[in-house]
C-alpha cells in the first residue's frame, strides 16, 4: 500500500494484488503433483483435473471400440501425468471422431498442463465451436487466457461460463480472482463472497477478500476472512504475510512481527516479509534490526523499485543517527528512479531526502522540483514545504 505520507513513516509494502497472494490456480495438475505445487493451490487445481478425468470418461459413450481404446490409454496417461503421451492417444481417437467436442477440450486441458497456451487455447476454440453449451470449456479457456495475461479474454469467458452454470464456486471464485488481479474490487468481492456461499471452504477466496478487505480499511472483517483460511491450511505463507499487515494496520506491531516471521519460517526467500517485518521493527525502534530486515528484502528482491525506494528512506530519515547513510540512501533511491523511469513523484522526493541527508542540497532542491511537476494538485503544498527545507539546508528528520 503504497501512498504520499505528510507525517513521514515508512510505508508497508504490498506486493501486487496477484502477486500478494499464492496463486490459486495456474493450470490443472494430477494427483502425482500435488506435493508440488502450493497447498492454496492444490485444491482448486485437483477438483479442475477432476472435471477433465470425468470428461474423458464421458466421452467414451460416444466413440467406437478403436476410438474409445485410445480413449483409455489417454486417461491412463492423464492419470500418470504423461500429458505428451495423452495427447497422442487423444490424437488418435479425434482421427477417428474429427467431430467430437470433447476431445479437443481434455487435448486443449493437456496442452496447458505442459504450457502450451495458444495450443490449448486453439483447440479450447475448436470444442466450444462444436459445442457452445459447455461451461467448463469456457473456464478451462480463461486459465489459458489468463496465463498468457489477456486478461479482458479471460474476464469474458469466466463470465460465459458463469452464465451456463450460475452455482459453481470454482468459476466464481476465479473470476473474482482475476477481478481483483485488474483492480476491480468492488466486482472482485461480490464474486469471492458469492463464491463462498456456494462453497465455504473455497481457501484462496478468503484470502483474496481478505487482501481486498484491508484495501477498504475493514481491518475486522479481513482479519477474520485471513484467520479463516489460516485454519484451513497454516502451512501458506503468503497468509500470515497478510496478517502481518493488518496487525500493522491495527498497531499492533509484535504481532505483526510473529506473523511476518511464521511466514518466513515457511518461505525464508519471501522478500515483502523482510521488508514488513522491518516496517514493524521500525515503528517499535529497532532500528538495528530493521536495518537488517531491509537490506534482506533488498538480497532477495532487485525488480521492485518499492522496496529500493522504501529502504533509501530509511537511510535517508532514520531517527536514529547510527543508522542514517545519506551514501547509501542515494545508491538505492536512484534505483528506484530507474526503475520507474524517474517519473514516480514519491521516488524522487526520496532522492531528494537522500540528496539532502549527503549535504547536496542544490541536487535535493532539483529533485524535489522534479517530484512537484509530476505530482498531484493534492501533493504539492506539503511538497513545496519540504523543498523550502532544503533551499534553506535543512535535511528531513521523521
Amino acid at each position: 500500500m503504497r501512498q504520499f505520507c505528510l507525517l513521514l513513516p515508512l510505508v508497508l509494502c504490498w506486493p501486487a494484488l496477484a502477486e500478494q497472494i499464492d496463486e490459486p490456480i495456474a493450470a490443472p495438475a494430477a494427483a502425482a503433483a500435488a506435493d508440488q505445487i502450493s497447498p492454496a493451490a492444490s485444491q482448486t487445481r485437483w477438483i479442475a483435473w477432476q472435471s477433465v478425468a470425468e470428461r474423458v470418461e464421458r466421452v467414451r459413450e460416444e466413440l467406437s471400440d478403436e476410438a474409445d481404446n485410445y480413449r483409455r490409454r489417454a486417461q491412463l496417461a492423464m492419470l500418470r501425468g504423461d500429458y505428451v503421451a495423452m495427447i497422442v492417444e487423444v490424437n488418435k481417437a479425434i482421427r477417428l471422431a474429427p467431430q467430437n467436442a470433447e476431445l479437443y477440450h481434455v487435448r486443449g486441458v493437456a496442452w496447458r498442463e505442459l504450457g502450451e497456451f495458444d495450443k490449448a487455447i486453439a483447440d479450447l476454440d475448436a470444442s466450444i465451436e462444436l459445442d457452445s453449451n459447455e461451461a467448463s470449456a469456457y473456464f478451462n479457456r480463461a486459465e489459458a487466457y489468463l496465463q498468457t495475461e489477456e486478461n479482458a479474454k479471460a474476464l469474458a469467458d469466466y463470465s460465459l461460463a458463469i452464465g451456463l452454470n450460475p452455482d459453481d464456486p470454482e468459476t466464481r471464485g476465479r473470476r473474482g480472482y482475476l477481478r481483483m488481479k485488474v483492480g476491480d474490487q468492488e466486482g472482485a468481492i461480490i464474486d469471492l463472497s458469492l463464491a463462498l456461499r456456494l462453497d465455504p471452504d473455497l481457501e484462496y477466496a478468503y484470502e483474496c477478500r481478505a487482501r481486498l478487505l484491508v484495501e477498504r480499511n475493514d481491518y475486522d472483517q479481513a482479519l477474520a476472512d485471513i484467520n479463516r483460511a489460516i485454519e484451513m491450511n497454516p502451512q501458506v505463507g503468503s497468509r500470515y504475510r497478510c496478517r502481518g499487515l493488518i496487525w500493522v494496520e491495527k498497531q499492533e506491531h509484535q504481532k505483526a512481527i510473529a506473523d511476518f516471521d511464521a511466514a518466513l519460517k515457511i518461505d525464508p526467500n519471501d522478500a515483502y516479509s523482510h521488508w514488513n517485518r522491518g516496517v514493524a521493527l521500525e515503528v517499535l525502534c529497532k532500528y538495528s534490526d530493521a536495518t537488517l530486515a531491509f537490506e534482506q528484502a533488498i538480497r532477495l528482491n532487485t525488480d521492485d523499485a518499492s522496496i529500493y525506494n522504501g529502504v533509501a528512506w530509511h537511510y535517508a530519515t532514520c531517527p536514529d543517527e547510527t543508522w542514517r547513510d545519506g551514501d547509501r540512501a542515494v545508491v538505492l533511491s536512484k534505483k528506484a528512479c530507474k526503475l520507474t523511469g524517474d517519473k514516480d513523484p514519491d521516488y524522487l522526493m526520496t532522492l531528494a531526502a537522500a540528496y539532502a541527508e549527503q549535504g547536496e542540497f542544490g541536487e535535493a532542491s532539483q529533485c524535489q522540483r522534479k517530484a512537484i511537476d509530476l505530482a498531484p494538485e493534492s501533493w504539492r503544498e506539503p511538497m513545496q514545504a519540504r523543498l523550502r527545507r532544503y533551499e534553506a539546508g535543512q535535511t528531513l528528520r521523521r
